[in-house]
């Protein structure tokens, strides 16, 4: 019981490292194409450990955090 509540209380600080950035696509299926790429890289990230959101700001601007338990791991 006092373990628990010790790993409850003691939890490790999460690193959230954030970018811009702008992705374009001029096909005819270019939202398509964007939105395939974006949620392989998410995949991508998921497989080796790392959360990761990625967020609009307005076409064709967006912004990517990452979530770590150390900052190198998030680079």
């Amino acid at each position: 019981m006092l373990l628990q509540e010790l790993r409850r209380r003691f939890k490790r600080p999460v690193i959230k490292t954030m970018a811009n950035f702008s992705v374009s696509c001029r096909s005819l299926k270019g939202i398509t194409a964007i939105k395939r790429a974006l949620n392989a890289g998410i995949e991508n990230a998921k497989e080796k450990g790392y959360e990761v959101k990625i967020f609009i700001i307005g076409a064709p601007k967006y912004t990517c955090e990452v979530s770590s338990a150390t900052v190198e791991s998030g680079r």
